[in-house]
């Protein structure tokens, strides 16, 4: 069964620290999916759950660089600039990957995704918007949403993957990833 969102994305974006986070999640979501633990009932295979980590750390350190400058004066490209939001729909969706644990990430990677391109942030031309400290806003949101797939992810590296016979597979193997560098 497809993923359904109620949420409709948005097309375009004019900040381009909320889009190359985007870019950033998309990519991350592909090496999920590609991974050799994709075709596995569950867990992470140590190579799978190396990268994913080094993939949310690079994460993390982007969104810390971004939330901590300055929301720069923007008036002449504010309303004026525009990005094409990264079209995902060829990626592979989580119901057609094996592997229980790299669907639930999949998941809230493609949530987090819904969240920024649709946050009050994604409006700007740069930056994310600051709001006080104990009260909700994008920074509190988007660090939440990380913090869930990092915590996820430790979850499952500490978990060994299970062989079950009777139940696997539910999905065809995973297709390999892209050629050259």
């Amino acid at each position: 069964m497809p993923v359904v969102t109620t949420v409709p994305e948005r097309t375009n974006i004019a900040n381009i620290d909320v889009y190359s986070m985007i870019r950033r999640l998309d990519r991350m979501r592909v090496e999920v999916s590609k991974s050799q633990s994709a075709d596995m009932p569950n867990g992470l295979l140590k190579p799978d759950s190396e990268r994913l980590a080094d993939y949310l750390s690079a994460f993390r350190a982007y969104f810390v660089y971004v939330e901590s400058q300055p929301l720069p004066d923007a008036p002449e490209t504010h309303g004026n600039f525009s990005l094409l939001l990264p079209d995902d729909s060829g990626l592979v969706q989580p119901e057609t990957v094996e592997n229980e644990d790299c669907r639930s990430l999949m998941l809230l990677m493609m949530q987090l995704r819904t969240e920024l391109s649709n946050s009050q942030s994604a409006r700007l031309v740069q930056g994310i918007i600051p709001t006080p400290a104990g009260q909700p806003g994008d920074r509190a949101r988007f660090s939440d949403f990380i913090t869930r797939i990092e915590n996820l992810s430790k979850f499952i590296a500490a978990e060994n993957p299970s062989d079950r016979p009777e139940s696997t597979p539910l999905a065809l193997p995973t297709t390999a990833g892209k050629l050259g560098t």
